[in-house]
């Protein structure tokens, strides 16, 4: 299930697929996006519960490390946000929903 998405940020790990606990590893694309571009994620439950953020990051991936999701049921519907932050300053960002193994 995918969820809000308004920009041309795009998951690349399968939606049918949960996220494995240990290695919950968050991937996305955006082609225009230059080597300057920067990412922030913000990740919540479903009821929006804080689970982890990061930010500055190069690289359009991010994992999340496993000790922040162990008090997480399995099965847990974990909402993700990534802000693009471009050279010229302009944002695009994108929402996914992803569910936690």
């Amino acid at each position: 299930m995918r969820a809000f998405v308004q920009s041309a940020l795009q998951f690349t790990v399968s939606e049918e697929v949960p996220l494995p606990r240990g290695r919950c590893q968050l991937r996305w694309t955006w082609p225009e996006a230059g080597s300057g571009t920067r990412y922030h994620v913000e990740v919540m439950t479903l009821e929006l519960e804080p689970v982890d953020s990061a930010q500055g990051l190069t690289a359009p991936e991010y994992t999340i490390p496993s000790d922040r999701l162990s008090h997480l049921p399995s099965g847990t519907t974990l909402v993700w946000q990534v802000k693009a932050v471009h050279e010229d300053g302009h944002r695009t960002s994108g929402h996914f929903v992803s569910r936690l193994q």
